[in-house]
C-alpha cells in the first residue's frame, strides 16, 4: 500500500512536467535528425533521442521553459500544440542544416565539372555520394566543432524555445518561417554554385586549350587527354581554393545561426 501511495505521489509530482517536456522534444527532434549539431544521420537514433531528452529537461528545469498557460488540458489541444512545435522545430532544423547541404552540393558540382562523379571515383563502394561533397561536409563539420561556431549555432537551436511560450493553441502565421527557409535555401544553392565555379572554370579552360591544340595540330590524339587533364587541374583548383571554400561555408554557418534567431523572433511574433 505504501508503495502504491509513493508511486501515486511521484506521478502527481511529474504530471505538470510531462507536457512541457513532450513539446520541447517535438521542437528538438528535427534538429537531431537533420543537423550534425545534435547528432545528424551519423549518431544512432537512441543516442539522438537521449540527447534531445537531455536538452528538453535542461530547457524545462534549468531554463524554466513551460507550456503556454492558455493551452487546454484536452488531448486535441495537446496534439495541436505538438504539431506546431514540430513544424517550428523542422523549419529551424532545415535552416541550420542548409550550410552542410551547401557543402555537399558544392562538392558534387566540383566532381561533376571535373568529371569525377560518384560512379567514376568510387566504383567499388557502391556509394552514390560525390567524393568531394562528402569531404567538404566532413571538413565543415570538423571546423564547426573545433571552433566557436558550434556554440553559436547550438545555442541558437536550444534557446529558440525561449522565443515564445510552448504549445500556442491559437493559429499562427507560417509565412515568416517559410520565407526564412526559402531565403537560406537560395543562399545555400548560391554557395554550392560558387564552390563549383573554380572547377567549372578549369574545365572550360582545359576544353578550350585542347580545342586550340586540336586545331593547331590535328594529327595529335588529344581526345584521350581531356578527362585526365580535367581531373588533375580540377583537383589542383580545389586544393588552391580550399581556404576560400572553407571561409565561405563558415560564413554560411554564421548566417544560419542569425537566421535561426530571426526564425525564433518570427515565432515569438505569432503570439
Amino acid at each position: 500500500m505504501s508503495f502504491a501511495l509513493e508511486a501515486s505521489a511521484w506521478i502527481e509530482l511529474a504530471r505538470p512536467h510531462v507536457l512541457p517536456v513532450a513539446l520541447l522534444l517535438a521542437r528538438f527532434v528535427p534538429s537531431a535528425f537533420l543537423t550534425p549539431m545534435l547528432g545528424g544521420q551519423v549518431a544512432p537514433a537512441p543516442a539522438r533521442l537521449a540527447l534531445c531528452l537531455a536538452f528538453a529537461l535542461h530547457a524545462h528545469l534549468g531554463g524554466d521553459v513551460w507550456a503556454d498557460p492558455a493551452l487546454g488540458a484536452d488531448l486535441m489541444s495537446a496534439v495541436a500544440a505538438a504539431a506546431r512545435e514540430l513544424f517550428a522545430g523542422t523549419a529551424i532544423a532545415v535552416i541550420a542544416s542548409l550550410p552542410f547541404d551547401a557543402a555537399r552540393m558544392g562538392g558534387r558540382f566540383l566532381d561533376t565539372f571535373r568529371g569525377a562523379n560518384a560512379e567514376a571515383s568510387l566504383p567499388a563502394t557502391g556509394s552514390r555520394e560525390a567524393a568531394t561533397g562528402d569531404f567538404l561536409h566532413q571538413l565543415l563539420t570538423a571546423l564547426v566543432f573545433a571552433g566557436p561556431l558550434y556554440r553559436v549555432l547550438a545555442t541558437s537551436l536550444i534557446t529558440s524555445v525561449q522565443a515564445a511560450p510552448l504549445g500556442l493553441s491559437a493559429p499562427f502565421d507560417t509565412q515568416p518561417l517559410l520565407e526564412l527557409v526559402l531565403l537560406r535555401a537560395g543562399a545555400a544553392l548560391a554557395t554550392g554554385l560558387a564552390i563549383g565555379a573554380p572547377a567549372a572554370a578549369v574545365s572550360m579552360l582545359v576544353d578550350l586549350a585542347l580545342g586550340v591544340l586540336a586545331r593547331v595540330a590535328p594529327s595529335m590524339a588529344l581526345k584521350e587527354l581531356g578527362a585526365p587533364a580535367k581531373l588533375l587541374a580540377g583537383g589542383a583548383a580545389i586544393l588552391f581554393a580550399l581556404g576560400t571554400i572553407s571561409g565561405r561555408l563558415l560564413t554560411e554557418i554564421s548566417q544560419a545561426a542569425a537566421t535561426v534567431d530571426r526564425a525564433s523572433q518570427a515565432l515569438g511574433g505569432a503570439l
